[in-house]
């Protein structure tokens, strides 16, 4: 399967999963993973005593109890890390939404739709994720995930794992699948309705089977999974397999003739020896009627 490996800088890539506005509201009480940029932090302080909050994007911040458990993880990194990227928070929240303990969730997830800002030149995920068009640019394995999502109007699915003690995306796992008629572009990409898939994922294997299926209807399954190493200038290794499924194209329906072997007009089965019976019948008629006729005279005279 194609592997594209490409030396990057993660606080270039990470700067660049920045959440967007969501106005959604906030989770309800129990546990909750929440994932984007942090975008405000403010530590609660049990003495004076003052309610702290922590902010995703433009979502409505949480309240942070005065007497809420911040794990030592959190409290020396979130500072840190407001407006410098996403991650991903393990949240407790009491019946008011307010959180009671919060600290770095080891992985979360982000699923929605994908929509494309033209003017500012990146994709959106889920309203969470932005992703610049020259990271789609560098990184096939991101490309074949956001933008055939966005084009084919699809949901897409992302996890994403994080250091725990610092809060840093240190990978990705993203699936991605549509539906449309197959073919290949002039350029050798795939087409998958009105998605394209980036060449450069595709194997020859993944090629032959869009050509040989110009027209046809298929799906599209697109896995990428992106390791971001850390303490080696951010490199990222990204393994993307695309499986592509094309549909059996339905014979026209057409009921079979009724078997003819034992069936007569009107589809009315014909016991058997039935003819015979008729014939005896018939002829015990003619002999009675016969019979009862008795012999013919002839009158003087007739001719």
């Amino acid at each position: 399967m194609p592997r594209i490996r490409r030396p990057a800088t993660a606080v270039v890539l990470l700067a660049c999963f920045a959440l967007i506005p969501v106005g959604s509201t906030l989770a309800a009480s129990g546990s909750t993973v929440e994932c984007g940029q942090l975008t405000a932090y403010v530590a609660p302080d049990p003495i004076a005593p003052a309610s702290g909050s922590v902010a995703l994007g433009t979502l409505t911040p949480w309240e942070i109890n005065p007497t809420a458990t911040v794990s030592a993880n959190a409290a020396a990194s979130l500072p840190s890390i407001v407006n410098s990227g996403p991650t991903c928070l393990a949240l407790e929240l009491d019946a008011d939404a307010k959180v009671t303990s919060i600290d770095f969730a080891p992985e979360g997830r982000i699923t929605g739709h994908v929509d494309y800002d033209g003017t500012s030149g990146f994709y959106l995920l889920a309203d969470r994720l932005i992703i610049p068009t020259f990271i789609t640019d560098a990184y096939p394995g991101l490309a074949a995930l956001f933008i055939p999502t966005y084009q084919s109007g699809s949901t897409l699915s992302v996890a994403f794992s994080v250091d725990v003690t610092s809060g840093a995306f240190t990978g990705f796992d993203g699936t991605a699948k549509f539906c449309g008629k197959a073919g290949l572009t002039s350029g050798g990409e795939g087409k998958i309705g009105k998605a394209t898939i980036p060449a450069a994922v595709l194997s020859a294997h993944d090629t032959k089977v869009l050509a040989d299926a110009t027209g046809q209807q298929a799906c599209a399954t697109i896995h990428s999974v992106g390791t971001i190493q850390q303490g080696s200038e951010g490199q990222i290794d990204i393994h993307t397999d695309v499986k592509i499924k094309v549909s059996a194209v339905a014979d026209a329906t057409v009921a079979p003739p009724p078997d003819t072997s034992t069936l007569e007009r009107g589809n009315t089965p014909v016991p058997e020896g039935l003819p015979m019976l008729v014939l005896l019948i018939g002829l015990l008629i003619l002999v009675a009627s016969r019979r009862r006729a008795g012999p013919v005279v002839h009158s003087p005279g007739a001719s």
